[in-house]
């Protein structure tokens, strides 16, 4: 059974109203959850050996008087045939002795005489009633005037929304679902939960829809399930050939510009098939343009169409839309892919770059191979090349890149060919090593490549070198600039790249803007994951945590609902993100839908990096098995090009040591981080390290954390500054400050561990009471961030026993009343408080009363 998502408070309405014996009017729909409401709130929540009649009109039963009731009134029925007057006296017996709830289905199908009856019985009161109608549909007027005279409540069933959609789905199938699957459906069901249902259960029995690593994913390529279109396929049958010919050109291509509807098809066919409810003409943008009335009536038609007639319609389609310029160059060539017309290699390859910066390796293979079978040239090669390399065909890849010849080349274009080569080698061919000989072979030849080549080879540098190369020397060449837009991009992205481990990123810096804009004004938008990954880390070393959210949310939003594996890099981003701010339930639930559906590019890093992210947030939870396995698997996936996150994985071994309890363990491997950042130049991350370690409980790795941050001027050193300031000098209340700055500018997990720990000052100095109120905050601050689970978190408890009085009385205190005026709001003597208030400052482990107000608000 389905659980019943998103309609609770309808549910608890109309179990009031049956209780009152009221009646209600249920709304929606078909398929929008009436009857399963209305017979849910008959069975859970009534009084023990109530009574419920179901009643279910139909077409068939809507002329027989008293049809929708005569399964239960089987007996009059069977001698002299139902009287109203006795119908009604059998209700109201029922009601009154053991109570009665009538539910009427479909009443919109009810025979006048039902109708009537049921009218006259919500009048009486003589039962809880309820009636569902199916919007568009006209009932009779009884029923009808149940709401129209405000004798019964009505409750409308709207569509649910997405996040109420994959609520239930996930209740269903009892795990999370891909954003992407997520997506899919609610596309398709418009929030109709038996759509929904129907959806989910026909791709459960197809075997399309599958829990991959512990998230349901639908398989590549799956339409709807054949089950879910039985229920429109009849709608969308028809005999006009025009209305076909509308259908059919939608199905292929939508939506379409109103006026290329009209060209291709005539104004009598669109105007048909909008009179019979297929299509919807809606404005958009410039012109109005042509929809289906419903997305599932787009998937019957390609399932059931002649494959030859879709062919015809795509040629049709590939000429229209030229009109409409460059912005159709991809929709053009996936069209060109199936259409009965000779091979374009031009528009094709002009598709394969658009769908390549789309990310979608696939699609961008596919088009380039037509391209090259139309007689397409060097472009469609180097694309196919690259593309190989992408999917980890390695040795096809090179063997393209082989073939390919320089004759008749500027100096730019060959660099642009050198950054490209070398890009494959040094993140999908894992191979820096050979990315730098290539670059350093190309350098003396390259003329005016030169400076290009040169940027790359930084960027190869500054993610795989034993040291990072100097931000300020990067900066200087990007200033300057290499004469080719992908030289000027990889010299950003190194910058971005050295900046970032260093701790030196600044949100404001216009570099990083111009750098988002030039890759999507470019063939390298397909870099722009990568780019946000060094980005958001950066960010993350430097401390702007608000910065990290908006920027995460900046690019999710670019590629939502676009299929994996392009849209799990945009869940991976945001479940760094959360990572980043401390919020470990969001960041492992996203982390590990972005690993399965990134898995087709497992090669190119940023597996790699969701990996060591979802290990730490695993450890910190206190999850020792999964980090454990996560951490296994993180190294298995070691990428000799990410030498630039090396002291994530090792930090990544911190929290799964700290998960299981050995402390010491932690540490060293936390310090090991922090060794291998400084050694590489990368200040930023190795003052993290730093401060995760001191979290452990290393005040040593505290005091070379002031020795680390004070040459950094970003907000995050500046706080992990003082916080190991704090840490080193038992300072209780600037650990307080510490754990408040953090939680309201960083990392929730590290404000928890810094409140834990003023805790523990606090019960060392013998301030029990402070000592409990900011353990119950670190607590607090725990279950906030997902379920924290820290070492420092497991000893932070401390119990301090104070009467209900003691309380009282410190309330008052901390509310600012002097003690005369607690004594008269409490009616007892000013000598008594005086009492409770001295009791009290020994307990806090405070000497003047002030200090009471002090502790209590700082808890």
């Amino acid at each position: 059974m389905w659980p019943i998502t998103g309609r609770e408070a309808e549910l608890r309405s109309i179990q009031q109203a049956i209780a009152r014996r009221r009646s209600v009017v249920v709304r929606g729909a078909a398929g929008a959850g009436k009857t399963r409401l209305a017979h849910e709130s008959t069975r859970s929540g009534r009084p023990r050996g109530a009574l419920t009649w179901l009643a279910l009109a139909t077409r068939s039963s809507c002329d027989i008087p008293y049809g929708a009731f005569s399964a239960v009134l089987v007996n009059e029925f069977a001698s002299t045939g139902p009287s109203p007057r006795a119908i009604l006296e059998r209700m109201a017996r029922f009601g009154s002795e053991r109570g009665l709830a009538v539910v009427i289905d479909d009443a919109h199908h009810l025979d006048r005489h039902s109708a009537a009856l049921v009218l006259q019985a919500a009048v009486a009161r003589v039962a809880g009633i309820v009636v569902t109608v199916r919007d568009g549909e006209s009932p009779p007027d009884a029923v009808t005037a149940l709401w129209k005279d405000g004798i019964a409540e009505r409750v409308e069933l709207a569509p649910m929304d997405r996040p109420t959609s994959n609520r239930m789905i996930e209740a269903a199938l009892g795990g999370p679902v891909a954003d992407s699957v997520s997506h899919r459906i609610f596309a398709l069901a418009r929030g109709n939960p038996l759509y929904t249902r129907l959806f989910v259960e026909g791709s459960l029995h197809e075997g399309t829809l599958q829990s991959v690593e512990g998230v349901w994913r639908l398989r590549d390529g799956a339409g709807a399930p054949d089950e879910l279109l039985q229920l429109v396929r009849s709608r969308v049958r028809v005999d006009d050939r025009t209305v076909v010919e509308v259908v059919e050109h939608l199905a292929v291509c939508e939506p379409l510009d109103l006026d290329i509807v009209h060209d291709l098809v005539g104004r009598d066919g669109v105007e048909s098939a909008e009179r019979m409810g297929l299509v919807r003409v809606m404005e958009h943008e410039i012109m109005p343009v042509v929809i289906f009335a419903h997305p599932l009536y787009g998937e019957v038609v390609r399932r059931d169409a002649a494959q030859s007639a879709l062919r015809r319609v795509r040629a049709n389609l590939v000429g229209a839309l030229a009109r409409r310029g460059e912005a159709e160059t991809l929709r053009r060539g996936i069209l060109h892919l199936g259409a009965d017309m000779p091979r374009d290699p031009d528009l094709l390859c002009h598709a394969a770059h658009r769908a390549k910066n789309a990310f979608d390796l696939g699609l961008t293979l596919r088009l380039a191979d037509a391209a090259i079978a139309g007689g397409g040239g060097r472009e469609a090669r180097l694309l196919r090349a690259t593309t190989l390399s992408f999917l980890g065909r390695d040795a096809d890849s090179e063997r393209e890149f082989a073939e390919l010849t320089f004759e008749g080349l500027d100096d730019l274009t060959r660099a642009a060919i050198m950054i490209a080569r070398s890009g494959t080698m040094l993140f999908p061919g894992q191979d820096p090593g050979g990315a730098r000989r290539l670059l350093d072979l190309a350098e003396p030849d390259a003329g005016e490549g030169a400076p290009a080549i040169a940027a790359m080879r930084l960027l190869v540098d500054v993610f795989s070198a034993p040291v990072i190369p100097s931000a300020e020397d990067i900066r200087a060449i990007v200033d300057v600039g290499t004469g080719s837009a992908a030289g000027d991009y990889m010299a950003m992205w190194a910058w971005l790249a050295a900046c970032g481990p260093r701790g030196l990123v600044n949100p404001q810096d216009a570099l990083l803007a111009r750098a988002y804009a030039m890759s999507e004004a470019s063939d390298l938008s397909n870099t722009r994951f990568g780019f946000a990954d060094t980005h958001l880390l950066g960010l993350r070393l430097a401390g702007y945590g608000p910065e990290i959210l908006a920027l995460s949310e900046q690019r999710q939003a670019e590629v939502e609902g676009v299929p994996d594996p392009t849209g799990a890099h945009g869940v991976y981003l945001r479940g760094a993100a959360a990572f980043y701010r401390g919020r470990l339930d969001i960041a492992i639930r996203s982390l590990r839908e972005a690993r399965a559906g990134m898995e087709p590019l497992r090669r190119l890093g940023l597996v790699t990096r969701c990996m060591q992210s979802l290990t730490q947030a695993l450890g910190m939870r206190g999850e020792a098995g999964e980090a454990a396995e996560a951490l296994a698997e993180t190294k298995a996936l070691s990428h000799p090009s990410l030498a630039w996150s090396v002291p994530e994985e090792l930090l990544a071994d911190a929290w799964t040591r700290a998960a299981t309890g050995d402390r010491r363990a932690a540490v060293a491997a936390a310090s090991k981080a922090a060794t291998a950042a400084g050694e590489r130049g990368a200040t930023g991350h190795e003052a993290l390290a730093l401060q995760v370690a001191a979290r452990f409980g290393d005040v040593a790795a505290a005091e070379r954390l002031v020795e680390v941050t004070g040459s950094i001027s970003s907000p995050g050193p500046r706080r992990w500054r003082m916080y190991a300031v704090a840490l080193t000098h038992a300072d209780a209340e600037g650990l307080v400050r510490a754990s408040r700055q953090e939680e309201l500018e960083g990392d929730l997990v590290a404000a928890a561990d810094m409140a834990a720990q003023a805790a523990e000052c606090w019960r060392r100095n013998g301030a029990a009471a402070r000592a409990q109120l900011h353990a119950e905050r670190a607590t607090r601050l725990a279950a906030a961030a997902g379920g924290a689970r820290t070492p420092v978190l497991a000893t932070a408890r401390v119990e301090v026993v104070l009467s209900p009085r003691e309380r009282e009385i410190a309330d008052l205190v901390t509310r600012g009343l002097a003690n005369r005026a607690i004594a008269e709001q409490l009616g007892v003597s000013a000598r008594t408080v005086e009492g409770h208030v001295y009791r009290l400052m020994g307990k806090l482990g405070v000497e003047r009363r002030t200090e009471i107000r002090e502790v209590f608000e700082s808890g």
